[in-house]
């Protein structure tokens, strides 16, 4: 909607933008992908400027359309519309407890005691998140009559759609013919497009798929400061050793060619800048 036609009801404008634009924050500079357990709703009604509502309140159930909730039985309103709406928002997944080995963990406090809990909410930061079911899908092609353009082409458009990754690797087929295997790695909700697309830009009669899941470092994207510009930096963590630091291929290529200097010494630049962990 316009922007002059924005109107925060019932809250306070500054809290709602700090507490909306301090999350998006967070989650970006953690770089993880986020996981909540299904959402508790309170019972009976909740007093507000436009009087007595059933809590959860209609902005609560309103932001929450699709997302799993547990019944309390506890007359308070344990999530409000700001909570509901982020949670919608960012989380990929609801489960009781991802698995995951726990790195961090933070805890927020309301002011209000509750009878029967504490009135907390808990974040956890951990590595290896996994659903029990497959989050992921191979995607694979066998194809013997490609030229390399179009192998190139298709890798390209498969990587634009959004597969996670794309490759070809070289096979001896059936006659001894020498051939391809197309492969693609792509999040669940992706399959069907990037299907169709592999049988479109391929000349592969069928596409075989295997389901998966996989292990993740987290990782977060940084921008540091070197002697020839900004760059973007990820950095990946968790308890696998040391961090690995990349810089970003990209920035890099860019500033080595405004500067007029090797692409090494923009790389080396980057390294040196990016922290440590």
């Amino acid at each position: 909607m316009p922007i002059e036609q924005v109107h925060f009801h019932e809250v306070g404008a500054v809290d709602a933008i700090v507490d909306i634009v301090g999350a998006a924050a967070a989650f970006t500079y953690l770089g993880a992908r986020v996981v909540c357990s299904p959402l508790p709703m309170g019972r009976g009604f909740i007093r507000a400027e436009h009087g007595v509502m059933p809590n959860p309140p209609p902005a609560v159930v309103a932001c929450l359309t699709g997302v799993p909730t547990v019944p309390v039985d506890l007359d308070f309103e344990l999530v409000t519309p700001t909570g509901a709406a982020i949670v919608a928002t960012v989380a990929e997944e609801f489960t009781r407890w991802p698995t995951i080995a726990p790195e961090r963990v933070g805890y927020g406090a309301g002011q209000r005691d509750l009878p029967d809990r504490p009135n907390l909410l808990r974040v956890v930061l951990g590595a290896g998140a996994a659903s029990e079911e497959a989050s992921h899908v191979l995607l694979e092609a066998n194809v013997d009559d490609m030229t390399g353009e179009l192998v190139a082409h298709a890798l390209g458009e498969l990587l634009e759609a959004g597969a996670l990754d794309a490759w070809a690797s070289p096979v001896t087929m059936k006659k001894g013919r020498p051939g391809l295997v197309i492969g693609v790695l792509c999040e669940t909700p992706a399959e069907a497009a990037l299907t169709k697309l592999l049988l479109a830009e391929t000349t592969t009669l069928g596409v075989r798929r295997t389901v998966a899941t996989r292990t993740e470092r987290p990782r977060r994207v940084v921008t540091v400061s070197t002697p020839y510009g900004e760059v973007r930096v990820k950095i990946s963590g968790g308890p696998f050793g040391p961090p690995q630091i990349k810089p970003e291929y990209e920035d890099c290529s860019a500033r080595a060619k405004a500067a007029g200097v090797p692409l090494r010494e923009v790389l080396r630049a980057a390294l040196v800048a990016a922290p440590s962990e």
